[in-house]
């Protein structure tokens, strides 16, 4: 009974800073979203200034992709894409809200959602990995394919060319000190259908695609985010294919 009493007793000791802290205990209190359609922009904008703003919300991760009027490649505008004048609304509002402000586009992985091809992999075919699976008119999960979302291939040569080109285009009008990547629930890596990926270490090469956007955002000041479920072993947490990796990608948290 001693002993509880003194865990009891140091524990509530280190909780008393926290307790006595005048600043918040998580430093980051974040909304990740769509873009609005472009008819929805201001009643968006409103939202930030209203509801947002707050209710204490200092950053905000916009999930944009393909859904901007890209100056750089405009065959890779998709539908209702948001203009210049659009965005800068977006961007006062944050910024007269202190609210910091991340545009994020789906790399590596999400490139098809269900029978649907996403943009990038429409207008260059030649970068999926998985080029010999096609969509399935009615998608059902599971399937013999293992198809979830296709991945474009991280070791295609021109690839990053046209990556780097929006993702440089989509920082500079956001005015982001930051990029999201996304890089989530990447099923196909290392392919054994891929000429240049099969036979390769899924951890190597994930942990590259992730350097390499690092090391290009870092020589411009701006910090890569990405989620994190590629980088949990799946098979020893017991959680699921969407929430850990079964393909071995974990290991290359001790790579990047």
């Amino acid at each position: 009974m001693k002993t509880i009493k003194q865990i009891f007793v140091c524990f509530a000791l280190f909780l008393i800073p926290f307790a006595l802290s005048s600043q918040p205990i998580i430093p980051v209190k974040g909304l990740c979203i769509n873009a609005p359609a472009k008819q929805d922009v201001d009643d968006f904008v409103k939202l930030i200034d209203k509801k947002l703003a707050a209710a204490g919300v200092n950053t905000l991760v916009l999930r944009i992709d393909y859904r901007y009027e890209y100056v750089s490649h405009p065959e890779l505008r998709d539908h209702d894409p948001l203009s210049k004048k659009d965005v800068k609304k977006i961007v006062n509002s944050c910024r007269k809200n202190q609210i910091r402000l991340i545009p994020q586009i789906n790399l590596l992985g999400h490139q098809s959602w269900a029978g649907q091809i996403g943009k990038l992999l429409e207008v260059y075919p030649q970068f999926d990995e998985t080029p010999s699976i096609s969509l399935p008119k009615e998608y059902t999960w599971p399937n013999t394919d293992g198809l979830y979302c296709k991945s474009y291939c991280p070791q295609h040569p021109e690839v990053h060319k046209v990556v780097f080109d929006v993702v440089d285009e989509i920082i500079n009008v956001f005015e982001a000190d930051a990029f999201h990547a996304g890089m989530d629930e990447v099923f196909y890596i290392a392919h054994p259908d891929c000429p240049r990926c099969h036979g390769c270490d899924p951890a190597v090469l994930f942990a590259g695609e992730v350097t390499l956007l690092r090391n290009h955002l870092a020589q411009n000041g701006k910090e890569l985010w990405i989620w994190g479920d590629r980088l949990i072993d799946g098979k020893t947490t017991g959680i699921g294919l969407w929430e850990g990796s079964y393909n071995n990608t974990y290991r290359a948290l001790d790579m990047i």
